[in-house]
């Protein structure tokens, strides 16, 4: 059992160590109302804004991709997943709707899969002129099921491929990837890390919010580390964060490696 723990931390590591980057989702911040004062990623302090809505969109399309092999065909695809469970929205707070194809405000995204679901682009109405869409290709990252294929090479435990061929596993590590990599995005606007997560559930940065019900609860998240749900830890120095699920019985999680 201690090779395979050790084993699936390679994910940790070269292919899986984090997402391909794609392009910033910071923006010039212009202060001639076009954007909303409430909007969740403005900073005032370094007159910026970061596009919340771009973040999720790429986030949760990468990590369908890590689940299923391919992107998803559209957007909903990944609402109907359960990756993501707010409505994505604009600058001024208008509704996003990436399967759309025509773009109507700044801000405003659409999102292209390729024909065989290896590839996607994400289209953006930007510049505050409103007159020019630019494209942000996705990289396809590294799956689940080749992570535990990896594992399985290096621990010889068929455990390790056996491990993600429950979908609802791979699902749940995707979903907790997503919050992570928001986290970090929380970070990226406010400077900071959330002092607990509850100020991220609120802070309209996450795939969450304190409105969303965890499946495994039936229950809003809390993020205490009580059984089903969600363990956030901020560091003492508050420079680093600790984000873990908990089993149902109470226990540590299946797997204890960054997701």
């Amino acid at each position: 059992m201690r090779n395979f723990t050790f084993s699936l931390l390679l994910l940790c590591s070269g292919l899986f160590a984090s997402l391909p980057a794609i392009a910033s989702s910071e923006i010039e911040f212009s202060p001639i109302g076009s954007v909303s004062d409430e909007y969740p990623g403005l900073n005032r302090i370094t007159n910026t804004v970061s596009d919340v809505s771009q973040n999720l969109l790429s986030l949760g399309c990468q990590y369908y991709f890590r689940v299923n092999g391919r992107y998803p065909a559209k957007w909903q695809d990944v609402v109907h997943a359960g990756l993501v469970s707010v409505d994505l929205r604009g600058f001024k707070d208008e509704l996003i709707e990436p399967d759309v194809p025509e773009l109507t405000f700044l801000g405003d995204l659409y999102y292209e899969c390729g024909p065989d679901g290896h590839s996607a682009v994400l289209h953006r109405l930007e510049n505050f002129d409103g007159m020019s869409v630019a494209q942000y290709p996705l990289v396809p990252p590294g799956t689940y099921a080749q992570a535990a294929e990896l594992a399985a090479q290096y621990s010889g435990e068929q455990a390790a491929v056996n491990f993600f061929d429950e979908v609802e596993v791979a699902k749940l590590y995707a979903s907790m990837g997503i919050i992570n990599g928001s986290i970090s995005f929380f970070r990226t606007v406010h400077g900071r890390y959330p002092s607990d997560f509850s100020e991220f559930l609120r802070s309209g940065l996450g795939p969450i919010n304190e409105l969303s019900l965890n499946p495994r609860t039936g229950n809003t998240y809390v993020g205490d580390g009580r059984p089903g749900d969600i363990s956030y830890k901020l560091s003492s120095d508050g420079t680093a964060f600790n984000l873990r699920h908990i089993n149902a019985d109470g226990g540590q999680e299946r797997m204890g490696f960054t997701y």
